[in-house]
């Protein structure tokens, strides 16, 4: 097999931790979503898209036991922290308002608006695979995309004035 497994764990764990999903949850998840990938893998398939499907649906189906209805909690915006470069005090505090504002529009998303988000911008997948793991066109996830973009632009320009 040419697929390397332990970066393929290492996506998943990192798409989970940025969906909110409990570290506690996660491990288990994860065995879950190898369980049903690895009689499914061949040696010519990407299996990214494949894994990414399971994974939400496992999640979705981890959500709907512990009847919670929110897809993405507060927890799943952490992808937003300070990063460790050093910088002065007034452009640390600039950086760290500007993250809280992100944080706070991206919360104002959708459950939907925001897993197409993650999928696309945090986990760097191409539109095609999120397009196999949301199972919606290209054409529909691109024009949601530009209509995520544009509200978080508009509304982070509202709260500058």
């Amino acid at each position: 097999m040419n697929h390397d497994l332990n970066e393929i764990k290492k996506r998943l764990r990192a798409f989970y931790f940025r969906l909110g999903v409990p570290s506690c949850d996660v491990e288990g998840l994860t065995q879950e979503v190898f369980l049903r990938l690895l009689p499914k893998l061949d040696a010519e398939r990407n299996p990214l898209p494949l894994a990414y499907t399971i994974a939400r649906n496992e999640r979705l189906r981890l959500l709907s036991r512990q009847g919670k209805r929110k897809i993405v909690e507060e927890e799943s915006i952490r992808f937003l922290e300070i990063s460790s470069e050093i910088e002065s005090t007034e452009n640390l505090l600039e950086r760290k308002e500007q993250q809280e504002l992100l944080k706070k529009l991206i919360e104002e998303l959708s459950p939907q608006q925001k897993e197409l988000l993650i999928l696309k911008h945090y986990q760097n997948l191409s539109f095609q695979e999120v397009s196999q793991v949301l199972e919606t066109p290209t054409s529909t996830l691109k024009y949601r995309m530009f209509q995520i973009l544009s509200y978080l632009k508009r509304r982070a320009y509202e709260n500058s004035n």
